[in-house]
């Protein structure tokens, strides 16, 4: 079977809505979006689709932008796509953080930033807890519903919020294609550059 047919042998729904997720297909070589998994975080009722870049992390930790960053603990920043990339978003899992948005069951983005920061500073295990992100991923009108009909995502409508803040890169990709069925396992045999194969 030939690689064009691996894509174009699956059909996706072209309405994706918020805590979906839209799996970039193997053959997207696109600078922010290679090998990509995000997360959307607003419903259709509240406009264009906007959505954070969930595995692809930058080479900055927090505590090298905050100066006398009072913990030790290694929290990475992640790219969350080509738009306002001077803005920090966050997800996270705390509940008790005000004025945050429930993307999925017990996942929210953004709230007040003094009760996020006394969660950063409470020595707890941060792992797979809280995520930062410089930019956010956006689409113009129809933009994402022709990127699908191109075969150019797959969509998970129901992940499961408990592993989306673990994990990176390509074999965080693998992880959520796996996820997809047998239907999507042709996509792992295909190498980022398919003519190298």
């Amino acid at each position: 079977m030939e690689v064009e047919d691996f894509l174009s042998s699956h059909t996706y729904e072209t309405n994706p809505g918020k805590g979906m997720l839209l799996i970039s297909a193997p053959m997207m070589l696109d600078k922010y979006f290679t090998r990509s998994v995000v997360l959307l975080i607003n419903s259709k009722e509240e406009g264009e689709p906007l959505g954070l870049i969930l595995n692809h992390s930058i080479d900055v930790n927090l505590d090298q932008l905050i100066e006398n960053f009072p913990i030790k603990q290694d929290i990475k920043v992640f790219n969350g796509g080509p738009v306002d990339l001077t803005k920090m978003f966050v997800l996270h899992h705390f509940a008790d953080v005000k004025d945050s948005i429930e993307v999925l069951p017990g996942l929210f983005a953004g709230g007040n930033s003094d009760q996020l920061w006394n969660h950063i500073t409470s020595g707890e295990d941060l792992n797979g807890k809280i995520r930062f992100f410089f930019g956010i991923s956006g689409w113009g009108e129809d933009q994402l519903t022709k990127e699908l009909l191109e075969n150019s995502w797959a969509i998970n409508p129901n992940p499961n919020p408990d592993m989306l803040l673990i994990g990176e890169g390509e074999e965080y990709w693998r992880r959520e294609v796996i996820g997809l069925g047998e239907n999507f396992r042709s996509w792992l045999s295909i190498p980022i550059h398919p003519s190298f194969n």
